[in-house]
């Protein structure tokens, strides 16, 4: 009777070890994408019977790591084959590196399958083939679709804001440079920023830009002789940024044109202030004016994101490739021949897209 009793004991013991591991996940696989993680498994159990799928994932040191922005099969999910739950990674995170370890919680739900049944599952975007920067041990079994990947990256990875920025300004004269100074200069417009990659940006801005430097008249007159020539652009600009060290810092660089919208030249002399506008000016050796409507250049600086870029602070300096004044409008008047003036300035500017 003994040996009996512990014959069904130990067959209870194996049938309950049996029910524990009638419902499980196998054959996980995990693919990536720029920025989401796919996890592929299958749920083994009862047929017609619902299942409580819980996803976590466990990094190196230990620590755990549950994803709220999923979709997919997770929650209440019917055993089967094919199953897959999509993580989109950079909502829950600024930042991923290292090796984690998918680990998938199934536990078996009392109530049977309900009608109707649970929705099918999505298709997955195309993954990445090989290991990926934020995953290097896991590999992509899946394929690779360019043009699924092209359109995600187009239409879910922009946004769109205003920004100002504030500084100075002057211009690089070849003439008695001694004698220019900066005045203060100020943009404000929208821009429209593309991320191709991680780490990476595309920005077009359009601007206003208020251009302002200061001239004195001559070294033998008072300091308080000079000149103010205030400039009006409207400016298009396109800025990269490239984030080699992660953590928001961008290193930026870029090139603008700028169409010069109007201006004028005050000049304080002997406590009399006279104005002229740059359009008011007369014409000399056959042409209109010596200010230049075109204004090209080039861009360089740096920019800390926060809260995963919906705020960018930083600083940004530019400078023209070419005199914004016409030397040939100088032809022939003395001590003004080859003259050339370069447009540069210095802005602190703060972003804000959405």
């Amino acid at each position: 009777m003994k040996l009996q009793h512990s014959i069904s004991i130990l067959v209870a013991i194996f049938l309950f070890s049996i029910h524990l591991n009638a419902q499980t996940a196998t054959n996980i696989v995990v693919s990536t994408s720029d920025d989401k993680m796919i996890i592929a498994y299958d749920l083994e159990g009862k047929k017609d019977e619902i299942y409580n799928v819980k996803l976590l994932f466990k990094k190196e040191d230990g620590t755990i790591i549950e994803p709220r922005s999923i979709k997919g099969d997770y929650g209440k999910v019917e055993s089967g084959e094919g199953k897959a739950v999509i993580w989109e990674v950079y909502k829950d995170l600024d930042e991923l590196s290292g090796k984690i370890d998918p680990e998938i919680l199934v536990t078996e739900v009392v109530t049977k399958k309900p009608k109707p049944t649970v929705q099918p599952t999505p298709k997955p975007p195309s993954p990445r083939n090989g290991p990926t920067r934020n995953n290097p041990n896991t590999n992509n079994k899946n394929g690779n679709d360019p043009i699924t990947n092209v359109l995600d990256n187009l239409f879910q990875k922009y946004r769109v804001g205003f920004k100002v920025g504030l500084g100075n300004s002057n211009v690089d004269s070849n003439r008695r440079p001694k004698d220019f100074s900066e005045g203060f200069s100020y943009q404000v417009g929208t821009f429209f920023r593309w991320n191709p990659a991680r780490r990476v940006y595309l920005q077009t801005e359009i601007l206003y830009h208020q251009h302002l430097y200061e001239e004195t008249l001559s070294t033998l007159t008072p300091d308080d002789q000079f000149s103010e020539n205030r400039n009006h652009y409207g400016r298009a600009q396109l800025l990269g940024g490239v984030a080699p060290f992660g953590m928001g810092l961008y290193f930026n660089t870029g090139l603008y044109y700028g169409r010069l919208l109007g201006g004028k030249e005050r000049v304080f002399l002997d406590d009399i202030t006279t104005e002229i506008t740059h359009f008011e000016i007369p014409a000399n050796n056959g042409i209109e004016t010596p200010y230049r409507k075109n204004d090209f250049g080039y861009i360089v600086g740096g920019t800390v994101s926060f809260f995963k870029g919906a705020f960018a602070v930083g600083f940004l300096y530019s400078r023209g490739f070419d005199s914004y004044i016409d030397p040939d409008y100088f032809t022939g008047v003395a001590n003004y021949e080859d003259w050339r003036k370069v447009n540069e300035s210095f802005h602190f500017y703060l972003s804000k897209s959405f």
